[in-house]
């Protein structure tokens, strides 16, 4: 796919993904329609993660950014699961524990 704009290769890849789910799980099209709604958040975080490393990069050369880190930072985040540590249950639970815990602390004085 290689000769697809980037932008046109993202949606059919994220087509691909909601037939292949629709396909072969039991999903309501709501229970769709709020995965995509979640990966829409996640995208636009890593979005605002991107802009957050050029910005520093940026900010610590005196506007001067290169390809390189560019591109460097972007490799590094390839293969990377963005579910990394949360993708079982039991994993999630203790995550959501772990957070829960640490909002506890903050709030307190």
């Amino acid at each position: 796919m290689p000769d697809l704009p980037s932008a046109e290769r993202l949606q059919q890849e994220a087509a691909k993904l909601l037939t292949e789910v629709k396909a072969s799980h039991k999903i309501s099209q709501r229970a769709i329609d709020h995965f995509v709604k979640g990966v829409d958040t996640l995208y636009d975080i890593l979005l605002d993660v991107l802009k957050e490393f050029m910005v520093e990069k940026l900010s610590n050369r005196d506007g001067y950014l290169t390809i390189a880190d560019v591109t460097t930072t972007l490799e590094q985040l390839k293969g990377q699961c963005i579910f990394e540590g949360v993708q079982t249950k039991a994993k999630l639970d203790r995550y959501n524990a772990y957070m829960e815990s640490k909002k506890k602390r903050e709030s307190q004085p």
